[in-house]
């Protein structure tokens, strides 16, 4: 997708506590000075401006001069916190380091699943698209244990641990 370069995304735009607010008028229900965009369906901020539709992340990134990169992150993992100190370029390993736990995750904890045939928790961690495994526990919040340290020493500040 073609972006906005950074002159031109300050001429439309100006960026105060995660928001970026219009400094032009781009449509007749539009005023200058609004909060630029709208929530979308899958939770992110976003932009529409000449008929194209941005993530209001992304154009921040740019707004404030970076190169954008593949990915763009919130380091807390909120989709609508889009003030400049909880974003970062990342590649996409990193992204997915940070992810929250998946909704279809049975034991509640990041990482670590019940192994039915050995009865036994088991601790797998995804490294560079593999899987990285720790060993199987009989004890759940010892297993945490192990998959907080192995995220921690592996995937480093892109480790989420909740």
């Amino acid at each position: 997708m073609e972006y906005p370069s950074t002159k031109e995304l300050k001429e439309i735009f100006n960026y105060s506590n995660g928001y970026l607010h219009w400094n032009i008028k781009p449509s007749f229900k539009t005023n200058v000075g609004s909060i630029a965009g709208a929530k979308n369906v899958t939770g992110y901020w976003q932009i529409s401006y000449k008929s194209k539709k941005y993530k209001a992340h992304r154009l921040i990134w740019l707004w404030h001069g970076f190169d954008l990169t593949d990915e763009i992150d919130h380091i807390d993992g909120n989709k609508l916190n889009n003030n400049i100190e909880n974003i970062r370029a990342v590649n996409k390993n990193q992204n997915q380091w940070n992810a929250k736990i998946r909704s279809d995750n049975k034991s509640g904890v990041k990482g670590v699943l019940w192994h039915n045939r050995d009865k036994k928790w088991v601790v797998s961690i995804r490294l560079f698209g593999k899987a990285k495994h720790f060993g199987y526990h009989n004890d759940l919040e010892f297993a945490e244990l192990v998959a907080i340290e192995a995220r921690n020493k592996y995937h480093g500040i892109y480790a989420r641990n909740q």
